[in-house]
């Protein structure tokens, strides 16, 4: 049984289902122990809670949902993509040199990454 402080249970119940049953899950009084419980939608005391996905998480797992929501999803991905560039992923290391044009020696991939994370804060090409 999951007991404690109401606000904290209440937070509890909306994020969360029972791992046994999948139902939704109930804040209640319990009078037996002088304090407030999560209860299942079966009628027990679960012990453990399963957290619910939200519709973007289902849908990053791969999850099959309706068309228009994940149309919904790809639209907010590519807005918030154009809202913020530097966000769209790592660039092509490949196409950076990985040869010191000052000294000839080589650079290593985590001075490549730096150096690309340095041009993009700042703007540089």
């Amino acid at each position: 049984m999951i007991k404690g402080d109401y606000r904290d249970l209440l937070k509890m119940t909306r994020e969360n289902e029972c791992p046994e049953h999948g139902y939704c899950l109930n804040l209640v009084w319990n009078a037996q122990e002088n304090s407030y419980a999560i209860r299942c939608g079966g009628g027990h005391f679960p012990d453990t809670l399963t957290r619910q996905l939200s519709l973007t998480q289902l849908y990053k797992t791969g999850e099959p949902l309706p068309s228009y929501i994940e149309e919904n999803i790809k639209r907010r991905e590519n807005k918030k993509a154009m809202v913020n560039p530097r966000q769209q992923g790592k660039p092509e290391l490949s196409l950076i040199p990985h040869i010191d044009l000052g000294t000839g020696e080589l650079m290593v991939p985590d001075l490549i990454e730096s150096l690309v994370r340095y041009a993009s804060k700042y703007g540089l090409d």
